[in-house]
């Protein structure tokens, strides 16, 4: 990790005065560190590995901790230390965010019939992004309206190049910074239960015009699909439909199972964008009951059986044993050969 003599390395700064230039590193004695921890664990899914107390910059721009709370929170808890538990940890799609973020989002008196009926699913909701259920869609839904109602009259034009769940904002503004709900191009005052409701209500109007107006009806994975894209056939009309992979999913962008999502984007703001194309649970005792996974197959040849044949289990986390025998390999085998 470098000392840098002005800046922290995220803008540019004068780079011919000498300023800018690192001074060394820091050392490695003050690195982050973490030795024999009592919980006989280390945890981390992109989130902040320091305390503010922390003297040396190491980066902003972190997930935030949910993720790694829920891995927390199954190893103190839920799991022992066999490979079945930590493949189904693996699996994981219960979102600590919308469980920290719902109880202060329904906090206001809510009227509107529809509005009402998606509060009582949202409050009974365990929290677990799964794709036949339609909760994790009013939740997400009625996020990403949230967070255009919150900061959208102060970006403008700018606002969907923010947009994003931004769960630790929201929650600032709800609770602490209550300025924010006020906007600025009204005459009124507006409060943060007011900005609540039209929020809900703007979400909830959109899906029932896309879905129709059973909200039991309605189902996360109907939106959140994941998506294999082959980079060179789906470019070829005809061929596209057999190269490119789509399959519902759980999870969320806050998920051990994560399936990230781009919000900002109007055609497919829910949409699978990102996750595990691998997963692996390593058991070192014995590195043979070891377990893996990729995402769609082995074969990158769409008219090979093997080409999709692991998409269904890639959806629902499930890991398999590669055997370290030539006796047991019951496979086949690719064999490339010069041309001469």
């Amino acid at each position: 990790v470098p000392n840098r003599g002005l800046g922290q390395g995220y803008v540019p700064t004068p780079g011919w005065t000498g300023e800018s230039d690192w001074d060394g590193f820091v050392p490695f004695a003050e690195l982050p560190k973490l030795y024999k921890p009592a919980s006989g664990a280390v945890v981390n899914a992109n989130n902040r590995v320091v305390g503010d107390d922390y003297r040396h910059f190491l980066g902003f721009d972190w997930a935030p901790p949910y993720r790694a709370r829920r891995i927390t929170e199954m190893l103190a808890g839920e799991l022992s230390k066999t490979v079945k538990d930590h493949t189904r940890m693996l699996r994981d799609s219960r979102s600590l965010m919308a469980l920290d973020l719902l109880p202060v989002m329904l906090d206001f008196e809510i009227k509107a019939p529809t509005s009402k009926k998606a509060a009582e699913m949202l409050q009974r909701w365990n929290g677990v992004m799964a794709r036949n259920r339609a909760e994790p869609l009013i939740f997400m839904a009625w996020l990403r309206e949230l967070n255009r109602a919150l900061y959208g009259d102060e970006l403008g034009e700018l606002t969907d190049r923010f947009l994003r769940a931004r769960p630790l904002l929201v929650k600032s503004i709800l609770t602490r910074r209550t300025e924010w709900c006020d906007k600025t191009n009204t005459e009124g005052t507006e409060t943060c239960a007011e900005i609540l409701a039209t929020s809900l209500a703007t979400a909830l109007d959109g899906l029932v015009k896309q879905f129709g107006s059973d909200l039991n009806a309605w189902r996360w994975g109907n939106v959140h699909k994941a998506t294999f894209t082959n980079p060179v056939l789906s470019q070829v009309p005809g061929l596209d439909w057999l190269a490119n992979l789509e399959i519902p999913s759980d999870g969320g962008d806050d998920t051990v199972n994560r399936g990230a999502m781009r919000l900002s984007n109007a055609q497919a703001p829910y949409a699978h964008i990102h996750g595990a194309g691998y997963r692996a649970v390593y058991d070192l005792s014995n590195l043979g009951r070891s377990r893996f996974a990729i995402a769609t197959g082995q074969s990158g040849n769409p008219l090979s059986s093997h080409y999709a044949d692991q998409l269904e289990g890639w959806r629902s986390g499930a890991l398999f044993r590669i055997t370290q025998s030539k006796k047991t390999d019951s496979g086949a085998r690719l064999v490339l050969q010069s041309g001469k």
